[in-house]
């Protein structure tokens, strides 16, 4: 995974359309955003530039479309860098 300079979010796309979160529910799932982040003082910085970019449906909408893994890492540091 190519990292977005001191924090990283990791694109894992699957080929199932669900995820069990407990035995009560199952929730529809295309694409799973892992974030990590190194400063704790960044971190309401990181996640705000997220919580922007996960609500631009177009952006997202490439991310599920792309065939090229550079191409996806430059939406990402574009948007939360």
């Amino acid at each position: 995974m190519q990292g977005i300079g001191n924090n990283s979010c990791n694109v894992s796309r699957t080929s199932k359309t669900w995820f069990e979160g407990d035995d009560k529910e199952t929730v529809d799932v295309k694409t799973v955003f892992p974030l990590a982040v190194n400063k704790k003082e960044e971190q309401a910085t990181f996640l705000s530039k997220f919580s922007q970019f996960i609500c631009d449906s177009q952006t997202i909408e490439k991310i599920l479309t792309a065939d090229d893994r550079s191409y996806v890492v430059s939406i990402l540091k574009d948007r939360l860098c």
